[in-house]
Order: structure tokens, then C-alpha cells, then sequence
């Protein structure tokens, strides 16, 4: 047995980068889907592209916390970050189309 955690047995500095990369993307599909479910509220687009982000963001670690008790899952800060950086990247596509109009 590997003297690892049991999710990361196995992976090389290469895999690491690249599940945060994959943690980037999917946030930032995320980051877009919410800034567009929230198009119909009151909110300005600023406002709309935080709440977004933010609720990404705290549903991103809310998981990093759950996998924290599981003892075959590893939490880690660095997840949270991608998938915070990633929810960012996922909005500025609105906002770049609501600043033109």
C-alpha cells in the first residue's frame, strides 16, 4: 500500500495540477450557469456575478468540509481556490456581454 492518502495514492505532481485544473473548469461552468439563473432578479450584474461566485465558492467548500469526515476522501484548500478562481473566470463572460449593452 502506498504511504499516501487513498485518493491520492498513484498520482504524480502532473495529476495534482491537472484535478485542479479540472476543479477550475467545472466551477467555472458553474460560475456561468448561476450568474444566467440569476438574470431574472433585481440584482445589477455586479451584484449578480458576486452572489455567483460566492455561492460556488461556499458550495465548493461546503464539500471540501464533507470530504473532510470521510476517511478515504482528502480535503484541501487548494480545491477551494480552483474552484473559486474557476466560478470568477465562469462570470466574466456575462459581464463582459452586459457591460456591452
Amino acid at each position: 500500500m502506498g504511504a499516501g492518502p487513498p485518493s491520492l495514492r498513484g498520482l504524480g505532481r502532473e495529476s495534482l495540477g491537472s484535478l485542479s485544473v479540472r476543479h477550475a473548469l467545472a466551477y467555472a461552468v458553474l460560475g456561468w450557469t448561476l450568474t444566467h439563473a440569476l438574470a431574472g432578479t433585481r440584482h445589477s450584474p455586479m451584484q449578480r456575478a458576486r452572489l455567483a461566485i460566492s455561492l460556488a465558492t461556499g458550495y465548493g467548500a461546503a464539500l471540501e468540509c464533507a470530504q473532510a469526515i470521510h476517511p478515504e476522501r482528502v480535503a484541501a484548500v487548494a480545491d477551494v481556490v480552483a474552484n473559486a478562481i474557476g466560478a470568477a473566470v465562469g462570470v466574466c463572460p456575462s459581464l463582459a456581454r452586459w457591460r456591452s449593452q
